[in-house]
């Protein structure tokens, strides 16, 4: 059902819901602004969809959910993708319990978005309990996240945290695993995990800081061969997947 047709750029609603491509209107109001139906059909399920804009008429849609029916230039400026689905939404940013979660992989500084919705999505995937972001790490309401989150941040635990609350969790007995060639390495061959655990990718460029591998139980590396590194998003993919029950 439509609820509203829209046909300028300049409408309130659009211009409400553009607003939140900044981070600053994103935590004042408590929302964020989503693209593609994948996406939508997973925050329909979490029940934190608030009003939606496509170009076509969606069928599956709760009646107490805001459709709005926009055109080509209207749906132009509200995605930031290259080739739009159609579908952009306003979603109430999801809440989660902090608790003690088993296991744990921690991202320090990363500024790469698409590393870090990858990322999110793959967790998801292999079965992380919770992630943690340090405070210096691209937003993970970025448009650019998002898309390559493509609506996983509905279903995982996502916490902004300090280095000194990975420090605590080692004091409660966590396994605290670097990946890094930095000191006294293992390969993930050898390793075993141990569980609870948090686990430490770091920094596209500089990795991960020293203050974290003082901290660590064990500095894991990847065996390759040819060359010297994968993409961090890469690298944590192969690793979270050996972390598996």
């Amino acid at each position: 059902m439509i609820d509203n047709k829209i046909v300028s750029r300049q409408n309130k609603r659009v211009s409400y819901a553009c607003s939140l491509k900044n981070e600053k209107e994103r935590i004042a109001n408590g929302e964020f602004l989503l693209e593609g139906r994948l996406a939508l059909e997973m925050g329909l399920a979490k029940g934190l969809v608030k009003e939606i804009f496509t170009t076509k008429e969606l069928d599956f849609i709760p009646s107490n959910v805001t459709v709005n029916l926009v055109d080509e230039k209207v749906m132009d400026k509200l995605s930031e993708e290259k080739s739009p689905e159609g579908i952009v939404f306003i979603s109430k940013i999801p809440q989660f319990k902090d608790r003690d979660y088993n296991k744990i992989i921690y991202l320090d500084r990363l500024r790469d978005p698409g590393n870090l919705g990858t990322i999110i999505r793959t967790a998801l995937g292999l079965g992380i309990d919770a992630i943690y972001v340090s405070k210096e790490s691209v937003s993970t309401f970025n448009n650019k996240t998002l898309a390559a989150a493509k609506g996983a941040i509905f279903e995982i635990p996502i916490f902004i945290k300090e280095v000194e609350e990975v420090k605590q969790l080692k004091d409660k007995g966590y396994q605290i695993i670097s990946t890094s060639l930095k000191g006294k390495t293992i390969s993930l061959d050898e390793f075993k995990v141990k569980k609870p655990f948090v686990c430490i990718f770091g920094n596209e460029t500089h990795g991960i800081r020293d203050e974290l591998l003082k901290i660590s139980d064990i500095c894991l590396k990847i065996p390759i061969e040819k060359i010297d590194s994968f993409n961090v998003a890469v690298s944590a993919g192969i690793i979270m997947y050996n972390l598996k029950d």
